[in-house]
């Protein structure tokens, strides 16, 4: 997944890869179930219960769970007009407030996440629906994936940044 070196890199690399894994079974899940909740409708004139509710927390689960993937191989998003165009001092500079910034945006969503999830756990929260569905578990993805990205953003940071490839 990586070209870094050092057992800390391969520890954050096989977390990781756990979170894609896991991720991507969600996905999965997702796509069978509402396959079978769209047949079993047509069929049989009735939806499954809950299938809703349980690809709305599948859906967080699996977006919070490779945001640490999207960090760590660089397949995020960047419009590099400007930054191809300035000297290795500034990209190095750009790169830094970049992991600050990404860091401190989910470091903030990873505090308030952990609150919430915490609290979901403490009260048992289920989702209202013909079916009780446990939303902690949905909330407890969100604060996994967001503290991911904190700790690979100061992973970054303490190496020096992290240049695009």
């Amino acid at each position: 997944m990586s070209r870094r070196d050092g057992t800390i890199d391969r520890f954050l690399d096989r977390v990781c890869q756990v979170c894609i894994w896991v991720a991507g079974a969600g996905i999965l899940l997702m796509t069978v179930m509402g396959g079978l909740d769209v047949l079993s409708t047509a069929v049989l004139g009735k939806p499954i219960p809950s299938v809703y509710e349980a690809t709305e927390a599948l859906l967080v689960l699996a977006v919070f769970l490779a945001l640490g993937v999207v960090h760590r191989t660089g397949a995020n998003v960047a419009v590099d007009i400007v930054y191809l165009r300035i000297g290795a001092t500034a990209r190095r500079a750009v790169d830094m407030l970049t992991l600050l910034l990404t860091g401190g945006f989910f470091a903030a969503i990873a505090w308030r996440a952990w609150l919430m999830a915490l609290r979901s756990w403490e009260i048992g929260e289920y989702s209202v629906g013909i079916v009780p569905f446990p939303v902690y578990p949905a909330k407890f993805a969100l604060a996994i994936g967001a503290s991911l990205v904190v700790v690979l953003c100061l992973a970054d940071l303490a190496r020096g940044g992290r240049p695009r490839e």
